[in-house]
Protein backbone atom coordinates (compact mmCIF):
# COMPACT_ATOMS: atom_id res chain seq x y z
CA UNK A 1 0.00 0.00 0.00
CA UNK A 2 0.55 3.53 -0.62
CA UNK A 3 3.07 5.64 2.32
CA UNK A 4 1.28 8.42 3.12
CA UNK A 5 2.05 11.84 4.73
CA UNK A 6 -0.15 13.98 6.80
CA UNK A 7 0.56 17.31 6.86
CA UNK A 8 -3.23 18.67 8.09
CA UNK A 9 -5.85 17.49 9.99
CA UNK A 10 -7.77 17.19 6.31
CA UNK A 11 -5.49 14.54 5.71
CA UNK A 12 -6.58 12.35 8.72
CA UNK A 13 -9.33 9.86 8.03
CA UNK A 14 -11.83 11.56 9.88
CA UNK A 15 -14.35 8.45 10.26
CA UNK A 16 -11.38 7.00 12.63
CA UNK A 17 -11.27 9.85 14.79
CA UNK A 18 -13.43 10.96 17.27
CA UNK A 19 -11.96 14.81 18.07
CA UNK A 20 -12.66 17.74 20.78
CA UNK A 21 -11.30 21.09 19.91
CA UNK A 22 -10.82 24.84 21.63
CA UNK A 23 -8.43 27.83 19.56
CA UNK A 24 -5.36 26.54 21.34
CA UNK A 25 -5.53 22.48 21.22
CA UNK A 26 -6.98 19.49 19.64
CA UNK A 27 -7.45 16.31 20.91
CA UNK A 28 -8.02 13.76 19.22
CA UNK A 29 -8.71 9.81 20.30
CA UNK A 30 -8.19 7.76 17.11
CA UNK A 31 -9.49 4.59 17.34
CA UNK A 32 -7.87 1.30 15.99
CA UNK A 33 -8.13 0.42 12.41
CA UNK A 34 -7.10 -2.26 9.38
CA UNK A 35 -4.26 -0.56 7.25
CA UNK A 36 -6.89 -1.99 4.32
CA UNK A 37 -9.38 0.24 5.88
CA UNK A 38 -6.70 3.62 5.60
CA UNK A 39 -5.36 2.87 2.20
CA UNK A 40 -2.02 2.71 3.97
CA UNK A 41 0.42 0.55 6.50
CA UNK A 42 3.08 3.58 6.46
CA UNK A 43 2.15 7.15 7.37
CA UNK A 44 4.62 10.58 7.72
CA UNK A 45 3.39 13.04 10.39
CA UNK A 46 4.40 16.42 9.55
CA UNK A 47 1.65 18.79 11.23
CA UNK A 48 1.84 22.35 11.87
CA UNK A 49 1.28 21.46 15.83
CA UNK A 50 3.37 20.84 19.12
CA UNK A 51 2.26 17.12 18.62
CA UNK A 52 1.51 14.54 21.51
CA UNK A 53 0.67 10.62 21.04
CA UNK A 54 0.03 8.09 23.96
CA UNK A 55 -0.60 4.69 23.04
CA UNK A 56 -2.08 2.89 25.44
CA UNK A 57 -2.38 -0.99 24.17
CA UNK A 58 1.03 -3.18 23.01
CA UNK A 59 1.86 -1.98 20.09
CA UNK A 60 4.43 -3.61 17.34
CA UNK A 61 5.77 -0.68 15.02
CA UNK A 62 8.51 0.13 12.90
CA UNK A 63 8.90 3.81 13.40
CA UNK A 64 11.79 6.29 12.99
CA UNK A 65 12.02 10.67 12.15
CA UNK A 66 14.00 9.52 9.46
CA UNK A 67 11.41 7.28 6.98
CA UNK A 68 14.67 5.50 5.60
CA UNK A 69 15.64 4.34 8.80
CA UNK A 70 12.78 2.71 10.54
CA UNK A 71 13.23 -0.02 13.16
CA UNK A 72 11.04 -2.63 14.92
CA UNK A 73 9.90 -1.23 18.08
CA UNK A 74 7.47 -2.89 20.80
CA UNK A 75 5.83 -0.97 23.30
CA UNK A 76 2.74 -0.25 25.87
CA UNK A 77 1.85 3.13 27.57
CA UNK A 78 4.22 5.12 25.27
CA UNK A 79 4.57 9.07 24.65
CA UNK A 80 5.70 10.54 21.70
CA UNK A 81 6.45 14.48 22.06
CA UNK A 82 7.18 16.21 18.51
CA UNK A 83 7.81 19.96 17.82
CA UNK A 84 5.42 21.80 15.23
CA UNK A 85 6.76 20.46 12.10
CA UNK A 86 8.43 17.73 13.04
CA UNK A 87 8.21 14.84 10.53
CA UNK A 88 7.75 11.16 12.54
CA UNK A 89 7.26 7.85 10.17
CA UNK A 90 5.42 4.74 11.64
CA UNK A 91 5.01 1.77 9.46
CA UNK A 92 2.15 -0.77 11.50
CA UNK A 93 1.85 -4.23 11.16
CA UNK A 94 -1.69 -4.73 9.37
CA UNK A 95 -3.42 -2.90 11.96
CA UNK A 96 -3.50 0.93 13.24
CA UNK A 97 -3.48 0.93 17.42
CA UNK A 98 -6.03 3.08 19.30
CA UNK A 99 -3.87 6.58 20.51
CA UNK A 100 -4.63 9.89 21.99
CA UNK A 101 -3.03 12.47 19.84
CA UNK A 102 -3.09 16.06 21.18
CA UNK A 103 -2.21 18.80 18.90
CA UNK A 104 -1.28 21.96 20.51
CA UNK A 105 -1.00 25.60 18.59
CA UNK A 106 2.67 26.34 18.21
CA UNK A 107 2.21 30.02 19.82
CA UNK A 108 0.36 28.93 22.48
CA UNK A 109 3.09 25.59 23.26
CA UNK A 110 5.94 28.07 22.90
CA UNK A 111 4.94 30.78 25.11
CA UNK A 112 4.04 28.34 27.88
CA UNK A 113 7.41 26.84 27.61
CA UNK A 114 9.26 29.80 27.95
CA UNK A 115 7.28 30.55 31.03
CA UNK A 116 8.02 27.94 32.58
CA UNK A 117 11.27 28.27 32.17
CA UNK A 118 11.21 31.91 32.95
CA UNK A 119 12.57 32.95 29.57
CA UNK A 120 15.47 30.70 29.47
CA UNK A 121 15.89 29.27 26.03
CA UNK A 122 15.66 24.99 25.57
CA UNK A 123 16.29 23.49 22.17
CA UNK A 124 12.81 22.17 21.48
CA UNK A 125 13.58 18.23 20.09
CA UNK A 126 11.52 14.96 19.84
CA UNK A 127 11.28 12.66 22.73
CA UNK A 128 9.75 9.17 22.71
CA UNK A 129 9.82 7.59 25.65
CA UNK A 130 7.46 5.43 28.32
CA UNK A 131 4.43 7.84 29.13
CA UNK A 132 5.46 8.01 33.15
CA UNK A 133 2.62 7.51 35.60
CA UNK A 134 1.29 11.11 35.64
CA UNK A 135 1.45 11.30 31.73
CA UNK A 136 -0.50 8.38 31.93
CA UNK A 137 -3.51 8.83 34.88
CA UNK A 138 -4.21 12.18 32.66
CA UNK A 139 -4.26 10.42 29.42
CA UNK A 140 -6.39 7.82 30.59
CA UNK A 141 -8.98 10.24 32.34
CA UNK A 142 -9.21 12.02 28.80
CA UNK A 143 -9.88 8.53 27.19
CA UNK A 144 -12.15 8.14 29.57
CA UNK A 145 -14.82 11.03 28.30
CA UNK A 146 -14.15 9.94 25.21
CA UNK A 147 -15.24 6.56 25.99
CA UNK A 148 -18.62 7.82 28.30
CA UNK A 149 -19.23 10.66 25.60
CA UNK A 150 -18.77 13.51 27.89
CA UNK A 151 -17.83 16.95 26.82
CA UNK A 152 -14.56 18.08 26.38
CA UNK A 153 -14.21 22.23 27.48
CA UNK A 154 -11.50 24.13 26.50
CA UNK A 155 -10.80 25.06 30.04
CA UNK A 156 -9.62 21.14 30.55
CA UNK A 157 -7.95 20.44 27.08
CA UNK A 158 -5.80 23.26 27.59
CA UNK A 159 -4.75 22.31 31.13
CA UNK A 160 -4.16 19.10 29.87
CA UNK A 161 -2.34 20.32 27.39
CA UNK A 162 0.14 22.55 29.86
CA UNK A 163 0.61 19.22 32.10
CA UNK A 164 1.66 17.53 29.35
CA UNK A 165 4.29 20.23 27.82
CA UNK A 166 5.57 20.40 31.84
CA UNK A 167 6.13 16.24 31.32
CA UNK A 168 8.16 17.23 28.24
CA UNK A 169 10.24 19.99 29.53
CA UNK A 170 11.12 17.38 32.04
CA UNK A 171 13.11 15.50 29.35
CA UNK A 172 14.54 18.64 27.47
CA UNK A 173 15.90 20.85 30.39
CA UNK A 174 15.66 18.88 33.82
CA UNK A 175 13.64 19.57 36.18
CA UNK A 176 11.53 22.87 35.97
CA UNK A 177 11.92 25.99 38.65
CA UNK A 178 9.35 23.93 41.29
CA UNK A 179 7.82 27.52 42.27
CA UNK A 180 6.23 30.33 40.19
CA UNK A 181 4.52 33.56 41.52
CA UNK A 182 1.27 33.22 44.12
CA UNK A 183 -2.00 33.11 42.78
CA UNK A 184 -2.44 37.23 44.66
CA UNK A 185 -5.38 37.72 42.47
CA UNK A 186 -7.74 34.47 43.18
CA UNK A 187 -10.86 36.79 44.22
CA UNK A 188 -10.38 38.38 40.83
CA UNK A 189 -10.13 35.25 38.49
CA UNK A 190 -12.88 33.47 40.73
CA UNK A 191 -15.05 36.89 40.40
CA UNK A 192 -14.74 36.70 36.13
CA UNK A 193 -15.34 32.62 36.74
CA UNK A 194 -18.90 33.64 38.32
CA UNK A 195 -19.64 36.57 35.92
CA UNK A 196 -18.75 34.33 33.38
CA UNK A 197 -20.63 31.13 33.87
CA UNK A 198 -22.34 31.00 30.43
CA UNK A 199 -19.25 31.43 28.57
CA UNK A 200 -17.00 28.85 27.43
CA UNK A 201 -13.63 29.58 29.36
CA UNK A 202 -10.34 28.37 28.35
CA UNK A 203 -7.33 28.60 30.79
CA UNK A 204 -5.82 31.23 28.72
CA UNK A 205 -8.77 33.64 29.70
CA UNK A 206 -8.38 32.69 33.33
CA UNK A 207 -4.39 32.88 33.27
CA UNK A 208 -5.04 36.60 31.41
CA UNK A 209 -7.17 37.65 34.44
CA UNK A 210 -4.65 36.59 36.67
CA UNK A 211 -1.53 38.41 34.69
CA UNK A 212 -0.01 35.09 34.65
CA UNK A 213 1.48 32.11 32.56
CA UNK A 214 -1.05 29.19 32.00
CA UNK A 215 1.46 26.78 33.55
CA UNK A 216 1.84 29.10 36.28
CA UNK A 217 -1.58 30.13 36.64
CA UNK A 218 -2.68 26.56 36.78
CA UNK A 219 -0.14 25.33 39.51
CA UNK A 220 -1.24 28.50 41.52
CA UNK A 221 -4.72 27.96 41.26
CA UNK A 222 -4.62 24.50 42.39
CA UNK A 223 -2.03 25.47 45.28
CA UNK A 224 -4.84 28.72 46.69
CA UNK A 225 -8.21 26.12 46.08
CA UNK A 226 -7.36 22.34 46.15
CA UNK A 227 -8.99 22.24 42.84
CA UNK A 228 -7.94 22.41 39.12
CA UNK A 229 -9.52 25.38 37.11
CA UNK A 230 -11.60 22.85 35.39
CA UNK A 231 -13.18 21.10 38.48
CA UNK A 232 -13.77 24.38 40.08
CA UNK A 233 -15.19 25.96 37.34
CA UNK A 234 -17.71 22.16 37.07
CA UNK A 235 -18.52 22.83 40.81
CA UNK A 236 -19.97 26.46 40.28
CA UNK A 237 -21.40 25.69 37.18
CA UNK A 238 -23.69 23.00 38.93
CA UNK A 239 -24.36 25.32 42.31
CA UNK A 240 -25.74 28.02 39.85
CA UNK A 241 -27.82 25.54 38.06
CA UNK A 242 -29.33 24.19 41.39
CA UNK A 243 -29.82 27.87 42.49
CA UNK A 244 -32.26 28.45 39.22
CA UNK A 245 -33.70 25.05 39.74
CA UNK A 246 -34.97 25.87 43.10
CA UNK A 247 -35.85 29.13 42.51
CA UNK A 248 -36.94 29.22 38.95
CA UNK A 249 -39.34 27.08 36.86
CA UNK A 250 -37.15 27.24 33.84
CA UNK A 251 -36.64 24.82 31.46
CA UNK A 252 -34.42 22.57 31.99
CA UNK A 253 -32.88 23.51 28.41
CA UNK A 254 -32.58 27.00 29.43
CA UNK A 255 -30.64 26.25 32.54
CA UNK A 256 -28.45 24.24 30.44
CA UNK A 257 -27.20 27.53 28.32
CA UNK A 258 -27.39 29.98 31.44
CA UNK A 259 -25.07 28.24 33.56
CA UNK A 260 -22.71 27.23 30.19
CA UNK A 261 -23.04 23.28 29.70
CA UNK A 262 -22.53 22.38 26.06
CA UNK A 263 -26.02 20.59 25.97
CA UNK A 264 -28.51 19.21 28.42
CA UNK A 265 -26.39 15.91 28.49
CA UNK A 266 -23.70 18.17 29.31
CA UNK A 267 -25.19 18.86 32.48
CA UNK A 268 -26.77 15.44 33.31
CA UNK A 269 -23.39 14.21 33.78
CA UNK A 270 -22.04 16.89 35.34
CA UNK A 271 -24.87 16.25 38.15
CA UNK A 272 -24.59 12.96 38.57
CA UNK A 273 -21.10 13.24 38.98
CA UNK A 274 -21.07 15.90 41.46
CA UNK A 275 -24.43 15.52 43.30
CA UNK A 276 -25.25 11.76 42.51
CA UNK A 277 -28.64 12.47 40.62
CA UNK A 278 -29.99 14.36 37.71
CA UNK A 279 -30.91 17.85 37.29
CA UNK A 280 -34.66 16.88 36.72
CA UNK A 281 -34.79 14.71 39.80
CA UNK A 282 -32.84 16.99 41.93
CA UNK A 283 -36.07 19.83 40.79
CA UNK A 284 -38.28 17.40 41.99
CA UNK A 285 -37.02 17.53 45.35
CA UNK A 286 -37.76 20.94 45.90
CA UNK A 287 -41.81 19.90 44.45
CA UNK A 288 -41.52 17.54 46.92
Amino acid sequence: MAHQTWTSLDDIPLQNVQRHRSRNVIVDRVLPAAATNLGTDRVTLRLPYTFLMIAFDPIETREALDPEKLAPTRFSNRAHFLPAGTPFTQQFDGRLPEFLALMIDEDFASETIVAQLDGKAVQERPVIRNAGPSLLNLGKALRSQFLEGRQIGALQMESFATLCLAEWLDDLNGAMPSKGPGLRSLSRVTDYIMANLDQELSLTDLATVAELSPSYFLRAFKSATGQTPHRFLMERRVQRACELLRRTDLPLAEVTYACGFASQSHMTDAFKRHLGIPPGRYRQTRDG
